[in-house]
């Protein structure tokens, strides 16, 4: 993998908050785009725009419609949903709720707040949000790493397709790969680990 090629990302909400727009554009080491959701969006057609769009890191707020669109309810629905498929796409949950049982999330920025703490809203995200960011992008690499090995001593696996699945997890790929072909490469990775637990 070369280590200089952008992580793909995608910031999904139903209503784009700019300054979190903007620190994500401008954090070394990942491509991001915004994402809002139409009316006619629901979870699945939300992971298919993600895992079709090569997406490895997920910005999602935690109330994506807000009420305007009844099919879609929660960014943790498709957080669950997206990451029981698709365990190497890392999910970063948002909330612009202040009142507690959303502490498992991260709080967006908030202005009103940030005139008694006199802190940016970079200065913000560079606490709460870079360290997430960090640990997505050397989890994301040390992953690739890791499959790009046992792929390559294990003797079941062609040539190309190790190269396929290295790929999937990468951003070299200038192909891109289909749903199909992540749901096969997502088979093939369970039957490689079903005979390594049998042996």
């Amino acid at each position: 993998m070369n280590m200089k090629t952008l992580i793909e990302t995608c910031y999904i909400d139903d209503v784009v908050d700019t300054e979190l727009s903007q620190y994500l554009k401008n954090y070394a080491g990942i491509h991001n785009r915004d994402c809002v959701p139409s009316k006619d969006d629901d979870a699945a057609s939300l992971i298919n725009m993600i895992v079709e769009g090569g997406c490895r890191i997920v910005i999602i707020d935690s109330d994506l419609a807000n009420g305007q669109n009844p099919l879609l309810t929660t960014g943790q629905q498709v957080e669950l949903l997206l990451t029981q498929r698709y365990p190497f796409i890392f999910v970063i949950v948002m909330t612009s709720h202040l009142e507690s049982g959303y502490d498992q999330y991260i709080k967006k920025y908030n202005s009103r707040v940030s005139r008694v703490t006199k802190e940016t809203a970079t200065g913000y995200y560079d606490r709460v949000l870079k360290p997430v960011l960090d640990f997505a992008l050397n989890k994301y690499i040390r992953n690739t790493k890791t499959v790009d090995t046992e792929l390559t001593e294990e003797k079941g696996i062609g040539s190309s397709e190790r190269a396929q699945i290295v790929s999937s997890f990468s951003n070299d790929s200038q192909i891109l790969m289909s749903k199909d072909d992540l749901d096969r490469i997502f088979n093939l990775f369970e039957e490689i680990k079903e005979s390594h637990e049998n042996k």
